[in-house]
């Protein structure tokens, strides 16, 4: 089965006092499993070989860029759980991408708690990818100069260090 990328805010769910008691904190589920019509943002990948073109076009549809922390949920687990999983269409600037967005619909408070442990047991078992700027750079760089993703689609602050980033590259 597929796997369903989510970015996290990685120091709301390392909270010392909730985590050494296998409790989540509401910052991290308010803030990382926000809602909207009862429904998640993700994006679909068949293996880990496809996360960097997942996190791809989550980080291009961003006002800025900066380092990210992501989390691969198990469509296998979710299903399991009765949670929905639906193809949705998204804007993102990786075109090639926007078949691959889905929503887990149809969310409860029960359903919330089941991904929000789900999270939890990645982050404790050190299974959370992370992204520095730097890497981002080169990977955004990468796919403009191959075509799969148009500078001009981009906001500005991407724009801006990708521009930074190209230039200190031909200086090298």
């Amino acid at each position: 089965m597929s796997l369903l990328l989510r970015k996290i805010d990685i120091g709301k769910w390392r909270q010392r006092e909730f985590i050494d008691n296998d409790e989540i904190s509401a910052d991290a589920i308010t803030l990382c499993l926000k809602t909207s019509g009862n429904t998640i943002s993700v994006w679909k990948i068949e293996s880990e070989d496809y996360i960097d073109e997942a996190v791809l076009a989550f980080i291009s549809r961003a006002d800025h860029l900066e380092a990210a922390f992501f989390v691969l949920l198990s469509e296998e687990h979710l299903n399991n759980n009765k949670i929905s999983i639906e193809q949705r269409d998204d804007e993102t600037p990786y075109k090639a991408q926007i078949k691959n967005h889905m929503v887990l619909t149809q969310l409860s408070y029960k359903t919330l708690g089941v991904i929000a442990h789900y999270i939890l047991n990645e982050v404790k078992n050190d299974k959370i990818k992370s992204y520095a700027e730097g890497r981002l750079k080169r990977m955004f760089a990468k796919a403009i100069s191959s075509g799969k993703i148009d500078m001009a689609d981009l906001k500005d602050d991407i724009k801006k260090k990708i521009l930074r980033f190209n230039e200190n590259q031909r200086q090298t």
